[in-house]
Formats: C-alpha cells, structure tokens, sequence
C-alpha cells in the first residue's frame, strides 16, 4: 500500500485537504512555506531518492519536500521532488504549484536556513509580494556584521519564571546589497 499511497499523494492530499477546508475553513490571508528532505539507508539511488545536499551532511539517499501552511499553521499542500535537486531554484516553483492546487493568492512567508538565503530567493520573494524568514551562517558573515554581532550592547535577554536566561538577542534595520545572474546570464542587482 505504500507504493500506491507514494505515488498518489498529491491526490490523497487533495481529498484530506477538501475534508479539512469543509470542517474547518482554511485561513488563506497569508500563508507559510517551508522546505526540508528525509534521507533512506538503501543500497541504490531510484528515480527520487537520489544523493544530493543534506543538512546533515549525510551521503545517502534523500527525498526534498515543500510544505505550504495557511495563517494557522494547517498543513494545505506539499510536493515532493528528487534529493539530487537544490531546493534554492525550487523554492519559488514550489510555492507557486502548491498555491495553484489550492487556489491560493494570499501573501506566503518564506522560512528557510542558510541554504535557501541567496540573493535569487530574496528577489522572487520581494517581485512575488511575500515576506521571507531566512537564517545565515556566522561563519559567512562580513567582518562589519560580525562586529555587531559579537559586541555585547544591546542585546535583550529573555528569561524563564525563575530568572535564568533562555536566549538573548538583538535586531537592527540596516540595509543590504545583493547580486546574482539570471537565466540569461545578466547581473540582477537590488538593494532591500
């Protein structure tokens, strides 16, 4: 049954989907889009579970998958696609299929790690209406940046009822360069 359940999912999703909206109505005002892959301990690669890049640094094979939520954090719609394709040239492809299945032209926020946080994503996500949620790697940071971050002021501490600090943390609005070429090979610059 497994078989028939991976390869009808988009359908089985769908019938979920029309059960979910009927009972509870999805909130589509906004919506949340995140990506992640699952990797397999088998022999050979097949048709989707296929070697690519891991968060965990693992080398067997995986499968990717988006997962779009409406303004509560109801699952409406994921797509599953082979583990040897990036998710940054992915991420937009999948917002947009997900929300044609279900209709969908709200604003979506893109959530990703450090992997999706490239200057092509921030753009579609900028051109296309949304708002993104991305982290960077420390490691990566320009010396400037990595300046504020280390000096001590302004950080605020959130603390438990007992006192003891959970995290810290601290924000600024700045404003930021990015580049990258396009399809056609010309320098998209833009600064946000």
């Amino acid at each position: 049954s497994l078989d028939f359940f991976g390869n009808e999912y988009e359908k089985i999703i769908e019938a979920y989907n029309y059960a979910i909206d009927h009972k509870y109505p999805f909130q589509m005002d906004q919506s949340y889009f995140d990506g992640t892959n699952f990797y397999f301990k088998i022999d050979q690669e097949d048709d989707w579970r296929r070697k690519g890049p891991s968060k965990e640094n693992r080398h067997e094979p995986i499968i990717g998958m988006g997962l779009l939520l409406d303004a509560r954090q109801v699952p409406m719609g994921m797509t599953l696609y082979p583990g040897n394709q990036s998710e940054k040239p992915q991420q937009g492809k999948l917002i947009r299929d997900i929300q044609s299945r279900m209709g969908f032209e709200g604003r979506t926020i893109r959530i990703a790690d450090k992997g999706l946080n490239c200057a092509r994503n921030i753009h579609e996500a900028l051109k296309d209406g949304d708002g993104y949620l991305y982290s960077k790697s420390v490691k990566t940071l320009p010396e400037q940046e990595l300046a504020w971050i280390f000096n001590d002021q302004d950080y605020r501490e959130v603390r438990d009822k007992e006192g003891h600090i959970l995290y810290a943390y601290k924000s600024c609005i700045d404003t930021f360069s990015y580049s990258y070429r396009d399809e056609s090979g010309q320098t998209i610059r833009f600064s946000i």
